[in-house]
């Protein structure tokens, strides 16, 4: 079965998914590749890209401390591509969370800015997610 992450706006379709995780290198640092699919109102944008394993990780954790309450406002990078992909995370005190995520093409100048706002309660089946791709719990081996 395949891994998707899925972050879905709670009020509208715009939405931004990983799927098709592969262990590209074994070595460390462990590199997954992965298809990145953003939706955004009638314009949808996918790519190939390759992270850390750690940022899987990394972000998994961070999720987890926006939904204990422990941060209210996080923002992450994935590693190598720090600065192509920046995803702004903000809870409020009403249970909801705001996410920015700034798309920039490093050989132009274009940039691509989408909002989305998701209900605290979805976060549990994304760190979820998140946590199978890390332990490879899915029935396909990254490799």
């Amino acid at each position: 079965m395949e891994q998707v992450v899925e972050l879905k706006s709670r009020d509208s379709d715009n939405k931004v998914t990983l799927s098709n995780f592969k262990l590209k290198y074994e070595d460390a640092p462990r590199i997954i590749e992965l298809l990145i699919i953003v939706k955004h109102e009638i314009f949808s944008a996918k790519a190939n890209i390759e992270i850390e394993e750690y940022d899987i990780l990394s972000l998994k954790n961070r999720l987890q401390e926006l939904y204990n309450g422990t941060n209210k406002m996080m923002a992450f990078m994935f590693n190598p591509i720090s600065s192509q992909i920046v995803m702004n995370f903000e809870a409020d005190e009403f249970g909801h969370v705001q996410i920015q995520l700034h798309l920039r093409n490093p050989e132009l100048t274009d940039e691509l800015s989408i909002g989305l706002k998701m209900d605290l309660t979805f976060l549990p089946e994304i760190i979820c997610d998140l946590e199978a791709v890390i332990s490879n719990k899915n029935e396909e081996p990254l490799m």
